[in-house]
């Protein structure tokens, strides 16, 4: 039996601490003047902190999937297919229309690199810490995060050799 949700319940993610760093992190980033110091190290001291504790929280959910139900499920393969492959062919068609359109050089080149390989990476851990934080279930999220950095064994080392090559020729 489903239960509806109420207003609180739909909302609650507006009040979850990543999702209140994020907020703040806009508003300041918009804002014409620079935090002192201080705050900008603890800021960078606290990100560096978050990706080993996303690990043990995503290793943590993975634990408890079934090893054949975390191989044969078929969406977090959709996912990384399309974060792997379907991203960056978009990106790639969309920088090459941009330099159709006479704009090239060494610049051009690296931004079309860099924009290429950022789209190509694998889905983040943000997909189970979001919902963790909610007291949601972060199991599929667990399951296309640890498939897509899988997949991406694959795929980066031949996404890196395709731009190569694509650059040689602009």
């Amino acid at each position: 039996v489903l239960q509806k949700k109420t207003w609180a319940q739909k909302l609650r993610f507006l009040y979850a601490g990543p999702f209140i760093g994020t907020m703040l992190g806009l508003i300041l980033g918009l804002l014409p003047f620079t935090l002192p110091k201080f705050f900008i190290d603890l800021a960078s001291i606290a990100g560096n902190c978050q990706s080993a504790t996303a690990m043990l929280l995503t290793g943590a959910v993975l634990a408890n999937v079934p090893l054949l139900k975390l191989f044969t499920a078929v969406k977090p393969y959709i996912v990384g297919v399309v974060r792997l492959v379907v991203f960056p062919i978009v990106v790639g068609v969309i920088c090459f229309a941009v330099h159709l359109f006479g704009v090239n050089g060494e610049a051009f080149k690296t931004i079309f690199r860099l924009c290429v390989i950022i789209s190509a990476m694998p889905v983040g851990m943000n997909v189970v810490v979001y919902p963790e934080s909610c007291g949601m279930n972060s199991t599929e999220g667990a399951k296309m995060c640890f498939l897509s950095y899988i997949m991406a064994l694959v795929t980066m080392p031949l996404i890196f050799m395709l731009i190569e090559a694509i650059v040689v020729t602009l």
